[in-house]
């Protein structure tokens, strides 16, 4: 019984060692600094300059790029991020883009969406 009871605690104890080291390293991606952005779309590809600022879970920030530059927001999570920001395109009307995607310590990826116009991908390499 002693030993079941030291085996079960032991079990625990490593279980418990594995969620908190996978937290802490979750935690660690700090978005924060310049990116080098390639979107890639089926009809071109284009080059924009990201700038962000991470403070806890919340990004801010802008991108300037073909189109203009134009203030970002939005969420970090682990690795995971999101955010929005407004463009006005070719026609004169103002539409949100959404990035989504994963980050490591100096790149990131991802899905880029003007919903009802077009969608394509991203990468980003920190400067």
């Amino acid at each position: 019984m002693k030993g079941l009871l030291i085996s079960r605690f032991a079990w625990t104890a490593a279980l418990m060692a594995t969620i908190a080291l996978s937290t802490t390293s979750a935690q660690t991606v700090d978005l924060t600094g310049k990116w080098d952005v390639v979107v890639t779309t089926k009809f071109s590809q284009g080059k924009s300059l990201l700038v962000l600022r991470q403070q806890g879970q919340t990004l801010t920030g802008y991108i300037d790029g073909s189109y203009g530059k134009a203030d970002l927001a939005g969420t970090v999570k682990g690795a995971t991020f999101s955010f929005t920001f407004t463009l006005t395109l070719e026609d004169g009307k103002p539409s949100k883009v959404l990035y989504e995607g994963t980050s490591d310590k100096n790149t990131l990826s991802g899905k880029v969406t003007i919903p009802s116009v077009i969608e394509g991908t991203f990468t980003a390499t920190r400067r």
